[in-house]
């Protein structure tokens, strides 16, 4: 029996990355990451024009983005306050990595909530704004459409920073997953709660969040080289890696869940 939490964010963060992966090749494919800036620095409104046109196309691809991966997080956050709880032993051991590893997923979920509904309505706006206002006829010509791309430039700049700490996020997470579970030993069985395998795997996804949050940075830098990069981290990562981590995480939870319940009924029933 496989834990359903782990089993619905394995679906939605597999399904979420799938489609930025397919939407980052398709940009690719048609360019749209070869942006020329000096023409985007100097407002050209025809670049700016065209860029919009390619914006709409993809806004409900990704919307869809944006709400696979918070319906992910919610569910990711469940089992990591479970993972916590059982691995400081009910709150009596390792409490400061199991504290702040449990701190952290739902700091993280909290985070990606709310941004990406402010993300979301921002989007939309511009959207409206496009297609049913006049942006050209405007007292100095086409000057709306600079005022509405100098707006999407702070969002947009918001949006990388969202993406940025959802990586660092989940590797603050893998790391303390790792940090409280590689030398746990679980009395009643003499073995690890959910195996050292899993417990080394984890600091893998990690390492490669990591990478994944300093490529999101560094797109500032050289924007198609790290475009490139991060988009091979997360196919790797984010669409093999830790989708696998979290069913194997389900295949171990219902028994270490159980056996924790049991030891705590143990532990609680009076002394003879």
């Amino acid at each position: 029996m496989i834990d359903s939490t782990c089993l619905a964010a394995s679906f939605f963060f597999f399904s979420a990355n799938l489609l930025r992966c397919i939407d980052r090749v398709a940009d690719f494919e048609t360019g749209a990451t070869g942006i020329d800036f000096y023409k985007w620095s100097n407002l050209d409104t025809e670049y700016i024009e065209i860029q919009w046109g390619l914006r709409l196309d993809k806004t409900d691809l990704r919307s869809a983005i944006g709400v696979l991966n918070v319906v992910a997080w919610l569910f990711f956050t469940v089992p990591m306050l479970q993972v916590g709880w059982i691995l400081s032993k009910g709150g009596k051991e390792k409490l400061s990595s199991c504290f702040l590893l449990m701190g952290l997923a739902v700091a993280g979920c909290t985070v990606e909530i709310v941004a990406r509904l402010m993300l979301e309505g921002s989007s939309h706006a511009g959207r409206h704004l496009v297609t049913k206002y006049e942006l050209n006829d405007w007292p100095e010509p086409f000057i709306g459409w600079k005022v509405l791309e100098l707006l999407h430039i702070v969002t947009d700049s918001m949006s990388m920073w969202v993406n940025a700490f959802e990586w660092i996020s989940l590797s603050g997470v893998l790391s303390l997953v790792f940090v409280a579970s590689y030398n746990e030993i679980n009395a009643a069985t003499g073995y690890s709660s959910f195996g050292k395998l899993w417990s080394q795997f984890s600091l893998l996804i990690s390492t490669l969040c990591w990478f994944d949050f300093l490529a999101e940075v560094l797109r500032l830098v050289d924007w198609v080289y790290f475009t490139r990069l991060a988009t091979g981290v997360s196919i790797v990562n984010t669409l093999l890696f830790l989708p696998i981590w979290l069913l194997v995480l389900g295949l171990h939870l219902p028994a270490a869940r159980a056996q924790f319940e049991v030891n705590i009924v143990k532990t609680s029933e009076p002394v003879v």
